[in-house]
């Protein structure tokens, strides 16, 4: 993959001149009283720039959602767009996105989990050089190469989760950089205490997923694979597994009314309901580039191990590249777009009781709640779009 040099997009908000001019008077004339304004309020945005892959975790100890960077847009040959370097976090209860100021994180990561114990962001950038290991402070804002003795193989495509009570970050698949083909289907555990990298080797696992969708299920103490393109990139499965850490084992789960196979899309946990949310993503690879994107929302009951496809009154409009995660409370979608030209910027809160989306106050306009339809009926026209990941 041929990443570009690292680019810093700079938001630029000109500022008029007020100039008063006073009326003549009797008394001496006094200084007026000047409002000066304040240049950082002017500019700071309301919300993250537009982006797409954006790298989206939770931190349920001070209820707070993190954005890693991600992509402003895909060129159409020979490059992969613009790498975002910026950190945000966003505030579910208040609705209210904020950059995390003076803060450059490492360009373009492959996938953060967020270690709550520890406080940190950890992250895999395996594009510049040999596989590095970055480390967020949540407290002191600071990024840290960490340089474990051992590093996974590098790899594209992967994702990560945070396992609290086996206390350790969990790696998973992906493809193999150095011969780009090669789909994977190893598993890795990272402990911060010690700064170290392990292969686990349970006796039987998923074949090899490029970019499924992961999430840790506290009720069961599980993680949750779903989808993702399989070796070749040219068929996609719809396969669910769940993963043990403590007897090291994947179980192919067989759920009720697997959803049709899929990519790019994402999932959160929901803890009011036990359930995983699952939202938007691709239906059909062999499209390439023309991939029409989708926005079904479909939820996964963990205790019944059933999915079921829902139709709120109103949705987000169609769009995979981007992120998702549960809270507390909504499941948090942000980003992505209908093709990899048409990134966004907005945020989407999804409640699985009431079966309803609410858009966040801000951000673009690219992609507002559109009326729930068919699922059948809700891809986008095919559209041009750059090389994806």
């Amino acid at each position: 993959m041929n990443a570009n040099a690292a680019q810093r997009l700079l938001s630029l908000a000109p500022l008029a001149l007020l100039v008063a001019c006073g009326a003549e008077s009797r008394e001496p004339p006094s200084a007026p009283a000047v409002a000066v304004p304040d240049v950082a309020a002017l500019r700071r945005p309301e919300a993250p720039s537009p982006r797409g892959y954006p790298l989206v975790v939770y931190d349920p100890v001070k209820d707070r959602v993190y954005d890693v960077g991600g992509f402003s847009t895909l060129c159409w040959d020979n490059c992969d767009g613009i790498e975002l370097d910026d950190l945000w976090s966003f505030d579910p209860r208040a609705r209210r996105w904020s950059e995390v100021a003076g803060v450059l994180p490492p360009l373009e990561g492959d996938a953060v989990a967020l270690d709550y114990r520890s406080r940190h962001i950890i992250m895999i950038q395996p594009f510049y050089g040999p596989m590095a290991t970055w480390a967020y402070d949540l407290e002191r804002g600071t990024w840290e190469n960490r340089n474990p003795a051992v590093e996974p193989p590098a790899r594209w495509g992967s994702m990560m989760v945070y396992d609290p009570r086996a206390d350790r970050v969990l790696l998973y698949g992906g493809t193999d950089l150095n011969d780009g083909t090669t789909v994977l289907s190893d598993l890795w555990a990272y402990d911060y205490g010690s700064n170290t990298w392990t292969e686990r080797h349970p006796p039987v696992s998923p074949p090899g997923h490029h970019f499924p969708a992961l999430v840790y299920v506290p009720t069961t103490d599980r993680v949750i694979l779903f989808g993702g393109f399989r070796q070749g990139f040219e068929a996609l499965f719809n396969d669910t597994w769940a993963y043990d850490y403590r007897r090291n084992r994947w179980t192919d789960l067989h759920p009720r009314n697997p959803p049709a196979p899929r990519a790019y899309h994402l999932m959160g946990f929901e803890p009011a309901t036990n359930r995983l949310v699952m939202f938007g993503g691709i239906l059909d690879p062999a499209n390439w580039p023309y991939e029409p994107t989708i926005n079904e929302t479909w939820t996964y009951d963990v205790g019944a191990n059933r999915w079921s496809e829902v139709f709120p009154k109103i949705s987000p409009g169609p769009r995979a590249w981007h992120g998702m995660t549960g809270t507390d409370g909504p499941v948090v979608v942000f980003g992505g777009g209908d093709s990899r030209f048409t990134y966004t910027n907005d945020t989407f809160l999804f409640t699985s009781r009431s079966n309803t989306w609410q858009q966040v106050p801000g951000g673009s306009t690219a992609a507002r709640l559109t009326a729930g339809v068919p699922s059948s009926d809700r891809r986008s026209p095919a559209r041009l779009v750059g090389r994806g990941r």
